[in-house]
C-alpha cells in the first residue's frame, strides 16, 4: 500500500552568472518527476542529480535566505513576522510568533527546499517594569527586589535590547548586560571631569526632569564595566521582535502547543499558503543564480508496516495481542518475565485514613498479580526462543542506544551529559544496563566511548562506555556479541559525517580491544526526530491510512526503493519511520 509526501520542486536553471553554482554542481541525467502517493513539505530542485560540495550548498542557502532575512525576523533558517497571523500571549510578558522554516539541501533526488510552518517565543514590546512585574509575579511595585529576584531578572534580561523613552524627541537603543548590585537611589556615579557625583535619581531630574519612581529597584546595565551606562527599568521598553532564547517553563510550552497545534489537513493549507505568499517566482535573487522553484507536490511511496504480534504469558486470560493505532491494553494479560518484588513500601503525605491507604497497597498487589510481576515465571529461554525476534534470535546481539543531553540555554559553563544504554540478555534483549559520563559543554560526540589512560606501573589502560557494556553483556550471558546495533540519537544533519567517524571507531577499538581479531558486524544507526519533513496523506478522508485526526499511522515507512526513488530529507537517510501516536 502507498503513501504520499506532501513536496515541493525546483529547478536549477544554470546560466553564466552562475557559474560558480555550475562549477560545483555539474549536470547529470535529467529524471521524470517522482509520481507516488505520499506528500511530504519539501521544495525540491528535482529537475536535475547532483553532486553537491558542503560549499556549493551554502552558496545555494544564501541565495534562498537572502529576501526573507532582509524582509523578516531570523532565527537560524527560520522567519518569523506578525504578518503571519496573530501573536499569542503565553505568558510572563512572553508571545508566540508564526512563521516558516525554510532549508536548501542536497538529497538523494537533488537540490531540495524544504518549507514547514514554524513558531517560537518572543518578547513583549512592553516596558521594563511591565516585564518585571510579571515575570516575578510582583504585586507591590514598591517593595525592593531581593537577591534572588534580581538574579532571575538578570538571566532573563540578559543581552536583550531596550530604548529609552524619557526623551520624546530622542531615543537610543542599548543592549543589557547585567543589573545593579544596589538600588538606583544609592547608586552614584561621576557626572563630569571635576569628580562630581549624584545618584541615578538625582541626575534625571536634573538633567531631564524626570521624576523616578521605583527609586528601590535596581537599575539597568549596559555598555562595559569600565565605562558602564545605567539605564532606569521604568525608562527602558523592550525593542520587539527578540526572540527569547531561554527555556520555557511548563505553562508557557503549553500555551505555546496549544496557540500552534493544527490538524495534517490545516497544516498542509498553512504551508501552501506560505509558499504562495513567499513567491519565490518573483524572487530576484534566485532569478540572478536560475532557480526555479515550482509549486508541484513531489510524490515519494510509503506503506505502513503491520504492528508486530505481541504475546504474553499462557496463564493469563488473553495470550496474544494485536495492537491497535500504536497502543494496546494490559487487562488480562501476563508478563513473561514479571519482575519479583521482595520488599517495597508505601508513604502516604495525604490525608487518607489508615484502611484507606492499606486497601491501595492491597488493591496495587493484586493489579501487580494479576499482571504476572509477583512469583517466578516459566524458563525465559524457553519462552522467547518460541517468540523471539526472528533477526536477533539466531546471532548474539547487543543493542546500544546513546544520547548527549546539553545544558538548557543560557547555561555558559556546565557540562554536557552523554548516556549509553546496552541490553544484558539475549535473545531477549528486554535488560538494560547504562552509563553516563559528563563532558566538554555542547560537545556533540560522545568523547568516552573508548579511552586509553596511561596509568603509573601500568601502562596504558583500556577503558570506556563501550568496552565495559561488552564486558558486562559476556558476563551476564556467557557470550560475546556477535552483531552490534548502535542507535545514535540526537545527531544533526551537519554532524552525521563527523559522529559517525569518529564514534564508529571508537566501538572498533572498543571491540579490539577485548580480544585479538573480534571486529563483530556493528549497524551505525543514527536517529534524527527533531526535523521538518511533514508526512501528510494524499487523502486525508483515508481512515486505513491515518487515525481519527489524519494523522499518520504508527509504522508508516518511506524507504529507498530499488527502482530508484528517494527519500526527500537528505543525502544520509535510507529510511523514514512513524514510531509513535498523537492524539489531536
Amino acid at each position: 500500500m502507498e503513501e504520499r509526501v506532501f513536496t515541493l520542486q525546483a529547478r536549477s536553471l544554470l546560466s553564466l552568472r552562475s557559474f560558480l553554482l555550475h562549477w560545483l554542481i555539474p549536470k547529470r541525467k535529467t529524471k521524470k518527476r517522482l509520481k507516488g502517493s505520499t506528500r511530504s513539505p519539501f521544495g525540491l530542485l528535482g529537475g536535475q542529480t547532483c553532486t553537491i560540495s558542503s560549499s556549493s550548498s551554502k552558496e545555494d542557502r544564501g541565495i534562498c535566505l537572502k529576501k526573507p532575512s532582509c524582509s523578516y525576523v531570523t532565527v537560524s533558517r527560520s522567519f518569523f513576522s506578525t504578518t503571519f497571523g496573530h501573536r499569542g500571549d503565553i505568558g510572563e510578558r512572553l508571545e508566540c510568533w508564526r512563521g516558516y522554516y525554510q532549508s536548501l539541501r542536497p538529497t538523494q533526488m537533488g537540490l531540495s527546499l524544504n518549507i514547514d510552518i514554524s513558531a517560537t517565543s518572543f518578547f513583549k514590546p512592553v516596558t521594563v517594569v511591565q516585564f518585571v512585574l510579571e515575570f516575578l509575579n510582583l504585586r507591590d511595585a514598591s517593595r525592593p527586589l531581593t537577591d534572588r529576584d534580581r538574579v532571575k531578572i538578570k538571566k532573563a534580561l540578559r543581552w536583550v535590547r531596550v530604548e529609552t523613552n524619557h526623551q520624546e524627541d530622542q531615543i537610543r537603543r542599548y543592549k543589557i548586560t547585567g543589573i545593579t548590585p544596589v538600588p538606583m537611589s544609592q547608586l552614584i556615579f561621576p557626572v563630569d571631569e571635576r569628580g562630581t557625583r549624584m545618584s541615578v535619581v538625582q541626575y534625571f531630574m536634573q538633567r531631564y526632569n524626570y521624576n523616578l519612581q521605583y527609586t528601590s529597584w535596581p537599575c539597568l546595565q549596559s555598555g562595559s564595566d569600565a565605562r558602564p551606562v545605567y539605564l532606569p527599568m521604568e525608562a527602558c521598553k523592550i525593542v520587539e521582535g527578540q526572540r527569547y532564547s531561554k527555556k520555557l517553563n511548563d505553562k508557557q510550552v503549553t500555551n505555546i502547543l496549544r496557540a500552534t497545534c493544527q490538524r495534517p489537513q490545516q497544516r498542509e493549507q498553512s504551508i501552501r499558503e506560505m509558499v504562495l505568499h513567499n513567491k519565490y517566482a518573483e524572487d530576484k535573487f534566485a532569478q540572478e543564480f536560475g532557480i526555479n522553484v515550482c509549486s508541484d507536490l513531489v510524490s515519494v511511496p510509503a506503506r505502513v508496516l503491520p504492528p508486530p504480534m505481541l504475546r504474553y504469558h499462557d496463564s493469563g486470560k488473553e495470550k496474544t495481542c494485536a495492537p491497535s493505532v500504536g497502543q494496546w491494553n494490559m487487562i488480562n494479560k501476563k508478563m513473561i518475565n514479571g519482575g519479583i518484588i521482595d520488599n517495597w513500601a508505601c508513604v502516604s503525605f495525604s490525608r487518607m485514613r489508615p484502611e484507606e491507604v492499606h486497601r491501595f497497597c492491597c488493591d496495587l498487589i493484586q493489579m501487580c498479580n494479576m499482571t504476572g510481576m509477583v512469583g517466578r515465571p516459566p524458563s525465559i529461554e524457553k519462552a522467547f526462543t518460541r517468540f523471539g525476534v526472528p533477526s536477533v534470535k539466531n546471532i548474539p546481539t547487543i543493542v546500544f542506544g546513546a544520547d548527549v543531553t546539553h545544558p538548557p540555554p543560557g547555561e555558559d559553563s556546565a557540562s554536557s551529559i552523554a548516556a549509553v544504554v546496552a541490553s544484558m540478555d539475549w535473545p531477549e534483549i528486554t535488560k538494560y544496563s547504562g552509563l553516563v559520563s559528563a563532558q566538554a559543554h555542547r560537545q556533540e560526540i560522545i568523547e568516552d566511548l573508548f579511552s586509553v589512560t596511561k596509568v603509573p606501573q601500568r601502562g596504558n589502560v583500556n577503558g570506556g562506555m563501550i568496552r565495559e557494556l561488552l564486558i558486562a553483556f559476556r558476563r551476564k550471558t556467557g557470550r560475546r556479541p556477535e552483531r552490534i546495533l548502535f542507535y545514535r540519537d540526537g545527531v544533526s544533519e551537519g554532524q552525521f559525517s563527523h559522529v559517525l567517524l569518529h564514534e564508529m571507531d571508537a566501538i572498533r577499538k572498543a571491540c579490539a580491544s577485548l580480544e585479538e581479531g573480534y571486529q563483530p558486524e556493528v549497524n551505525f544507526v543514527p536517529v534524527e526526530k527533531k526535523h521538518y519533513t511533514r508526512l501528510l496523506s494524499e487523502d486525508h478522508g483515508r481512515h486505513d491510512m491515518t487515525d481519527k485526526s489524519g494523522n499518520k499511522l504508527p509504522g508508516l515507512v518511506t524507504a529507498h526503493e530499488n527502482n530508484g526513488q528517494h527519500i526527500p530529507i537528505n543525502i544520509f537517510i535510507d529510511f523514514c519511520l512513524v514510531i509513535k501516536f498523537w492524539s489531536l
